[in-house]
């Protein structure tokens, strides 16, 4: 029959009913005194182990005794049965009646966190330094590297800043130092010690997220609000750091993690980017991209996992923070494709990730959506035709920002397509570009008109000239002389110089085709105003104290430009630029635009470009500054202070 006693010499025995990392005692603990000198020489003072054997306990741990020292007994302040922290870090272990199994996460908040009656005495072992002295064994280091390990399981409460701020200091030493341990020293193929690390991390790591909401309970909106910051990341951001390290580590064994990298553990991490941190969010993307680089047999689920989480997102609640960041994962894996593209590739371009793009929080993630895109463009040149159409059918109507958006990713796929491809979507393309080229809000237009400053889209569209000018140049016209930003009048004076100097019977046919569509309009004016000249009459007829003023649509009417004034203007932007062409490097106050004469050259207004401009090259004779190439950042098509 075991004694209650425990020789100092000899380890105590496991008990197979009890967990291993358990002390309980009916007795008060007292210290007991160490027999032994405290030496330098002996190793083991390094490696110590965490305390002094307990008198007469009920249950005790298989942890040898010689290791067991220094312990000393203090009281909490609110009971009597509770012992108090002074120093050093610290685990918890409670043994509580009727629980066979234990809890993986414990916590140093008060006993109502784990329903703990007062009737329960808690131990605390205190944590050796993890001493990383030479002297000592392999051995000794990793025996006290995986008690470090174990240790930083403990969750500590952050709520209150000046709470545990002693077992703060410690967990946050006791992480430094295995992730010290972790970058110099090999760590062994080992199971148990990959359950244990994983088991650590997982612990810290797997939470509920917490959410705040807007003004009047509306959602987060990453863009008006302010992130809500983890409270423990002084402690959480070196778990990532450590497993970072493990992950990054060559002594890393992929058959082993894969048994505890599990896909449970995967779903889990997926849902840690939804986290308001953005710290936390960006050191997730690169665990899950060394996750999906290392562990092979994870990567098609993984894969699979974002997509679910895109698919919800745009088709059910359009909130997730992580989004942007698992547009960064997937754009690096979609470079890493092989050619051709197999077919679950391209089921993944058009269901999931284009209908990211008619998502309201756009905004937060487009430039990582472009870039997935364009990854795709450049893979296979055929995918240009299926994502420029469904990049106009998901185009916007209303949200000037968004349409911006999209004509950034238009360009940046007419970077990478060639001819043949062009060919293919050019009509519909330069239909929607030549409405962004008049539309009311000047950044559309602007953005619409900068696509003739690309030397690649310039290529693009002289293949097809004979068709673009006929779809865009009547837009580009109206935007140059009614467009209501002086800035938007003067690159659409550029890009009509470029289209008439392109090609003297085109454009002699385009303008022939101009001056039909505005006499087509004026007579349709004309019959409009007869039609409802009738009705208003018929009405006031009728009843005369009610429709005594002529209805709105005949002033509307009124204003329509006449056919005649649309000509003479017209023929006024040829003869102008008939007239720059002859003497291109002479500076002109006689604009085509009345609004945009006597311009100081020391104003702070833009000299309109259009009065020295040349092959989509700017010039300004004014000041004598040499000409600009069209990708100059000094560019005056950047200058929007007039806007």
């Amino acid at each position: 029959m075991p004694t209650n006693k425990i020789n100092k010499n000899e380890p105590a025995s496991p008990n197979p009913n009890t967990s291993p990392f358990i002390i309980q005692s009916t007795a008060k603990p007292t210290p007991a005194k160490s027999s032994e000198p405290n030496s330098s020489e002996n190793n083991d003072a390094n490696w110590s182990a965490l305390a002094d054997p307990f008198k007469e306990p009920h249950v005790m741990s298989p942890i040898l005794v010689d290791e067991v020292q220094n312990v000393k007994t203090l009281r909490k302040q609110r009971s009597s049965q509770f012992n108090s922290i002074t120093k050093k870090d610290f685990k918890v272990f409670p043994k509580i009646e009727g629980i066979s199994s234990y809890p993986s996460i414990y916590s140093l908040s008060p006993p109502t966190f784990l329903n703990l009656s007062s009737n329960f005495p808690f131990f605390f072992l205190p944590s050796p330094p993890l001493s990383l002295d030479l002297r000592n064994s392999n051995g000794d280091k990793l025996k006290l590297f995986c008690k470090k390990v174990d240790h930083c399981s403990i969750l500590v409460d952050f709520s209150n800043e000046n709470t545990f701020t002693e077992l703060k200091n410690a967990k946050r030493n006791a992480l430094e130092q295995i992730i010290d341990y972790i970058g110099k020293y090999h760590i062994p193929k080992n199971e148990a010690l990959y359950s244990q690390i994983i088991s650590m991390v997982s612990s810290n790591i797997f939470r509920n997220i917490s959410s705040q909401s807007g003004i009047n309970g509306e959602p987060f909106d990453p863009e008006e609000d302010e992130p809500l910051l983890e409270p423990s990341w002084p402690h959480l951001e070196l778990v990532y750091i450590f497993f970072l390290r493990f992950l990054e580590s060559d002594s890393f064994d992929e058959f082993l993690a894969r048994k505890f990298i599990s896909q449970k553990f995967i779903l889990q991490l997926l849902d840690l980017f939804d986290s308001e941190d953005p710290r936390e969010r960006e050191i997730l993307k690169t665990i899950l991209h060394r996750i999906y680089g290392k562990i092979l047999l994870l990567r098609s689920f993984i894969r699979k996992s974002i997509n679910d989480i895109f698919l919800q997102f745009v088709y059910e609640n359009e909130h997730f923070n992580g989004i942007t960041q698992l547009l960064e994962i997937m754009g690096s894996i979609i470079n890493g494709f092989t050619v051709p593209l197999k077919d679950e590739h391209k089921v993944f371009l058009c269901n999931v990730l284009l209908p990211l793009h008619k998502a309201r929080p756009i905004s937060s993630y487009h430039p990582q959506l472009a870039y997935c895109t364009v990854q795709f463009i450049e893979k296979e040149s055929a995918l240009s035709e299926p994502i420029i159409l469904a990049l106009l059918r998901y185009w916007p109507k209303i949200n000037s920002q968004k349409e911006v958006m999209f004509l950034n990713e238009i360009e940046e796929i007419l970077d990478v397509i060639g001819i043949a491809e062009f060919q293919k979507v050019h009509i519909q393309l330069f239909q929607r570009i030549a409405q962004s080229v008049f539309s009311p809000h000047f950044q559309v237009s602007e953005r619409a008109l900068s696509f003739w400053r690309n030397d690649h889209i310039i290529h693009l569209i002289y293949s097809s000239l004979d068709t673009i000018m006929h779809v865009v140049l009547n837009e580009v016209y109206k935007a140059c002389k009614l467009h209501w930003n002086q800035s938007v009048q003067q690159h659409a004076y550029a890009v009509f110089r470029f289209f008439m100097l392109s090609d003297d019977q085109l454009f002699d046919s385009c303008i022939e085709n101009i001056r039909y569509s505005h006499e087509q309009n004026q007579a349709s004016a004309l019959s409009r105003k007869l039609v409802w000249s009738n009705i208003h009459k018929s009405a006031a007829s009728r009843f005369p104290n009610q429709y005594c003023s002529a209805p709105p649509v005949l002033d509307y009417i009124e204003n329509i430009p006449s056919h005649s004034s649309v000509i003479d203007q017209l023929d006024m932007i040829i003869d102008h630029v008939i007239q720059e062409n002859s003497s291109p490097n002479v500076y002109s106050n006689h604009s085509p635009n009345l609004s945009n004469q006597n311009i100081s050259s020391n104003s702070s207004q833009s000299v309109p470009f259009y009065d020295s401009y040349q092959d989509i090259s700017f010039s300004f004779p004014i000041n004598s500054k040499p000409p600009l190439t069209p990708t100059d950042s000094s560019n005056i098509y950047y200058d929007h202070a007039q806007s």
